[in-house]
């Protein structure tokens, strides 16, 4: 889920489908009337194509690890 957010704008071919005509279908899980309701101008949301994202992998690789370890011990029963 964080791939999404970090290369959301500057790699948008990693996290939305391409179109027909080979152009990538970016904001495809909105209705396009909410298009403009996406944040581009505030950090870290303001990265464009091609710039570098704005999170490291080191930086996602810790918060993964961190959300990994918030646990209350619940187990789904099988």
């Amino acid at each position: 889920m964080l791939d999404f957010y970090n290369f959301r704008d500057t790699n948008p071919e990693k996290v939305y489908p391409r179109a027909a005509d080979g152009t990538v279908r970016k904001y495809d899980d909105l209705p396009g009337k909410y298009h403009g309701n996406v944040d581009v101008s505030d950090p870290p949301f303001e990265r464009h194509l091609g710039d570098t994202p704005a999170m490291t992998a080191q930086e996602e690789a810790d918060i993964i690890a961190f959300l990994k370890t918030l646990t209350d011990g619940y187990q789904v029963e099988r």
